[in-house]
């Protein structure tokens, strides 16, 4: 089950240092934790705020062989802090009332469940996410937990479902930034990952499917994909009782597994008011449904481009 625990004003969390799984530290083993350090001034972070140049553009992801930190004994991340004096060049997303009527203008609810760029030939395993400026009230962000979803299966439908790979694409997400006048700043990506993939440290098997992203499972006829799909996502769209939902409060951040969890955030404010965050999500190992087959460069599938 996923749950979140709340670290309120503790001075082992300096505005250099976050650790994960020390010795002393409050963790819970179920994929999702909050970081909440009330009275840190600094953890604001007022002038963290993303920069970029237009013009750039990224390569193609290649495969790298990776070892989660969790594996060792005190794996620890870096700051999400800037440095003094630094200087960052601020550029803010245009989000607000515009982008509202832009969002529902096609579909009744912008309610969309998935798990971090699940279309990368390696997609990221742990995502740091901390809200810089948002509305008094609402724009929180709701889990489901894919290990329990996938407890919650009939062992014999969990044999049916394990051996099945489906095409994660980035395609549709390219061309809708694109058309509302945002950057390609690389091509789109298209990978085949297992439907069930085993979680590296904790051994667990979790269910990897989301509706942005996932495109069709390979070994089934187009009809048979999309029932089978759609029964996966209602599963654990509705399942509200292996949910939880994180509320952004001043100098909250939230970091969470995107191996066994789906997220969305929740559009639900009227005002005209921006919603910047900021988000550093690290890649980790390559999907795969055995053990013994992480970090081999060619699994059984081959990648698309």
């Amino acid at each position: 089950m996923p749950s979140l625990t709340d670290i309120y004003d503790k001075n082992k969390y300096t505005v250099t240092d976050i650790h994960f799984h020390d010795e002393t530290d409050e963790v819970d083993s179920e994929g999702v934790f909050i970081v909440n350090r009330e009275g840190a001034k600094e953890s604001q972070f007022p002038e963290y705020l993303p920069s970029w140049d237009p013009k750039q553009k990224f390569p193609r992801v290649k495969f790298f062989e990776h070892q989660d930190p969790g594996l060792r004994a005190d794996p620890s991340f870096p700051n999400l802090f800037p440095r003094k004096g630094e200087q960052i060049i601020r550029i803010t997303p245009k989000l607000g009332s515009v982008e509202f009527e832009r969002t529902f203008a096609q579909k009744t609810n912008n309610v969309g469940w998935h798990s971090d760029i699940s279309y990368e030939l390696q997609p990221p395993g742990t995502t740091f996410f901390a809200v810089l400026e948002g509305p008094e009230a609402g724009g929180d962000t709701i889990f489901a937990d894919t290990v329990e979803a996938y407890k919650r299966l009939s062992p014999e439908f969990q044999k049916r479902l394990e051996g099945l790979h489906v095409l994660h694409s980035s395609y549709t997400q390219s061309r809708n930034s694109v058309a509302q006048g945002g950057i390609e700043r690389r091509k789109p990506a298209e990978h085949i990952h297992p439907l069930i993939r085993i979680h590296p440290v904790t051994k667990e098997k979790a269910i990897y499917v989301n509706r942005p992203f996932t495109k069709r499972i390979v070994e089934l006829k187009d009809e048979e994909s999309e029932h089978l799909l759609n029964f996966l996502y209602k599963h654990i769209e509705s399942a509200h009782d292996l949910q939880l939902r994180a509320k952004w409060e001043p100098n909250t951040v939230v970091v969470w597994d995107n191996r066994r969890t789906v997220h969305s955030a929740i559009v639900d404010w009227d005002a005209p008011v921006s919603r910047h965050a900021v988000r550093v999500t690290p890649q980790a190992e390559r999907p795969t449904a055995l053990l013994e087959q992480l970090n081999r460069p060619n699994p059984e599938f081959g990648d698309l481009v």
